[in-house]
């Protein structure tokens, strides 16, 4: 709802809507040009489904995104996706309750890798020639948009 938030003082709010039902992801590679943050889901928040139409208020009440500098621009990116997608693994890191990665090319890989593969890509239903009944659930499809927001002092 801002796009410059004053360090220390005031938190990270957004409204998202889809034209499509899935599910909503929020990254954001931080003003200090050395992190990436999945901030949406996470270990406070993990229900990312997004109803086709409908807003979505982030982040709600029960967990926050303050503004914690360095000053500088975050950039975020907002993801809608027809299946679940996963992030984490080797490289990944926990900061409170979200997941971490350093913003170097391997952690932009992982994150592109993973932000673009349906979780359910490996799953027999998805691997087996003619099974895929279900395209949703194999599905790679998503939509994104990416903003900025600046960190002042």
């Amino acid at each position: 709802t801002k796009d410059k938030l004053k360090i220390g003082q005031d938190a990270l709010q957004m409204t998202l809507q889809s034209d499509r039902a899935g599910y909503a992801y929020v990254m954001m590679a931080g003003s200090d040009n050395k992190t990436l943050s999945l901030l949406f889901p996470n270990d406070l928040d993990r229900d990312n489904r997004i109803e086709a139409g409908k807003p979505l208020v982030l982040p709600r009440a029960h967990w926050r995104v303050r503004a914690s500098g360095p000053a500088g621009t975050d950039h975020l990116l907002v993801m809608v996706s027809d299946s679940p997608r996963e992030y984490g693994g080797p490289g990944s890191t926990k900061a409170g309750p979200f997941v971490t990665s350093l913003n170097d090319a391997k952690g932009r890989a992982r994150l592109g890798a993973s932000m673009t593969t349906s979780s359910n890509a490996s799953q027999p239903v998805c691997t087996t020639p003619g099974k895929a009944d279900n395209r949703v659930t194999c599905s790679d499809a998503y939509g994104a948009r990416m903003f900025s927001v600046e960190e002042i002092k």
